[in-house]
């Protein structure tokens, strides 16, 4: 059916639809954008602690990230120890 066969009531009451769905998407975004600006802050933490993180996938104990001081501790270049599984880094896995 098309707008134009719709009857006024018809049209209200889809209008009334879209705009509750527009409040939720909008509900979403802004909590989306706080749960980023969360994770940023974070990162920012991590990337500036004094201690060294490694962070490990456990399903294949890859290295998905190290923070600048882990990498200078083991004398790592930035980034270096992605592609590597815990096993190669000489640490200990933890389960």
């Amino acid at each position: 059916m098309t707008d134009k066969d719709k009857t006024k009531g018809q049209l209200l009451k889809e209008l009334s639809k879209l705009r509750r769905q527009i409040s939720k998407l909008e509900k979403l975004e802004a909590e989306h954008k706080q749960t980023q600006e969360v994770l940023r802050l974070q990162g920012e933490i991590v990337a500036n602690m004094a201690e060294g993180v490694q962070l490990t996938r456990t399903i294949d104990a890859k290295i998905v990230y190290t923070n600048p001081r882990f990498d200078e501790m083991f004398g790592y270049d930035q980034g270096e120890k992605l592609t590597d599984k815990t096993k190669n880094t000489g640490q200990f896995r933890h389960n």
